[in-house]
């Protein structure tokens, strides 16, 4: 039995403290492949008998779910699987992996037609790293030596372009900062994009997404400080220099990662208020920002469906904003944890201004919460959340086609 303390993601995209937890590792119920259809729309893939991390990303007619987990040795390693013929093909290759960093995962056009993915993550040696997977195989990128070993924390397409987000802390006796790097990929090396920016507080930055058919010329960055209570902005770069939005308001809260989306005229930036200790409540919300405005929160009010400890974040999915987020009950479980669980969606209307659409997306018992994702496959909503089955049966990165 391992014990483990949890409450969200912390500044290098790990689960951090909430509560004690035991976690007895066992074999899981996944496969090499699953198939997933109309019949059974809803499917946990991979080899894995626990998962620590996933993330979806889509192209064109392409889908991959990257997932780091613990393979039947106990080993950390990082999987990538592609979604074909409504069926999840594991790509070859299982390389260890580490749980330093949380995964990142985006998908670029290649020449001619088609796309390929492009997953990254720390490896063993304590580097960052990013491969992509083409007609040859999985081939590393190079990434400047001076940006390896940096904390990998972002990587979004932006057209036919890849753009990684770095970031580097310091601390020098009561002094702490965090230098922030962005780095687009040409070709099969990664060069600088645009000048760092050096903030004198320790924090969590979380690269922004932008929607379909959303003209934005610079890259937005949310940034979320580690300090009691945090302090949250986006601050964007464009033509080289930096700038920041007006801070969101009057918020308590812990180190969760957030990361903007971009819609339009407006700025997206999802809030978790997770006050610390068992038997505080955590709240989700989402802000918006319009132009030179004031931020406000998106339907007045929490995104919470009922009592429970909710985290989430936000996604851009084809035209529109997605939010979602899972809440634990931690009332309702004994020592060693296993909380009941229930994970949600919403999306944001076409004001901006309210939820048009709300989801229970799954209901049952985890040890912990995992992350969720929302992001548009062919069209139409596909998500990602964690699912267990039993009190010993390891976590397992769940997608979902059932709300298509």
């Amino acid at each position: 039995m391992i014990a483990k303390l949890i409450i969200g993601i912390n500044a290098h995209g790990r689960p951090i403290i909430v509560g004690l937890v035991g976690l007895v590792m066992l074999a899981g119920c996944n496969s090499s492949t699953a198939q997933t259809s109309s019949v059974n729309p809803i499917t946990s893939p991979g080899t894995f008998k626990d998962d620590f991390d996933a993330k979806l990303a889509a192209h064109g007619d392409g889908l991959w779910l990257a997932k780091s987990g613990l393979d039947q040795d106990d080993n950390v390693r990082l999987q990538v699987l592609k979604y074909q013929d409504e069926t999840w093909v594991a790509l070859p290759g299982l390389p260890k992996s580490t749980t330093d960093t949380g995964l990142v995962l985006a998908a670029r056009s290649r020449s001619g037609n088609g796309a390929e993915p492009c997953v990254g993550d720390t490896a063993p040696n304590g580097n960052n790293r990013v491969r992509c997977f083409g007609q040859k195989g999985w081939q590393p990128t190079r990434i400047p030596a001076s940006y390896r070993d940096l904390w990998l924390n972002g990587l979004e397409r932006r057209g036919r372009k890849l753009i990684a987000l770095f970031r580097k802390d310091g601390r020098k006796g009561t002094k702490t900062w965090t230098v922030i790097h962005l780095a687009k990929l040409q070709g099969n090396r990664f060069v600088r994009f645009g000048s760092p920016l050096r903030i004198n507080t320790q924090l969590v930055a979380g690269l922004g997404q932008v929607t379909v058919g959303t003209k934005l010329d610079g890259i937005e960055v949310g940034i979320t400080t580690t300090t009691s209570p945090s302090r949250r902005w986006v601050a964007t770069i464009k033509g080289g220099s930096w700038s920041r939005s007006s801070e969101v308001p009057d918020l308590v809260g812990g180190d969760l990662y957030s990361a903007p989306v971009r819609a339009n005229s407006a700025t997206y930036f999802p809030v978790n208020e997770s006050q610390y200790g068992v038997d505080r409540n955590w709240e989700q919300s989402l802000f918006r920002i319009g132009g030179r405005g004031d931020w406000s929160q998106v339907g007045g009010a929490p995104v919470n469906e009922g009592f429970g400890k909710a985290q989430g974040g936000a996604d851009a999915v084809g035209k529109r904003v997605w939010v979602t987020w899972g809440e634990l009950n931690t009332d309702d479980a004994g020592w060693g944890g296993y909380f009941p669980t229930t994970e949600y969606a919403a999306r944001v209307d076409e004001t901006g201004t309210g939820f048009d659409q709300r989801i229970q997306l799954w209901r049952g018992k985890t040890v912990f919460p995992g992350p969720q994702q929302a992001i548009a496959y062919q069209g139409d909503p596909v998500f990602l959340y964690m699912r267990q089955f039993s009190r010993k049966g390891g976590m397992h990165a769940t997608v979902d086609f059932s709300h298509r």
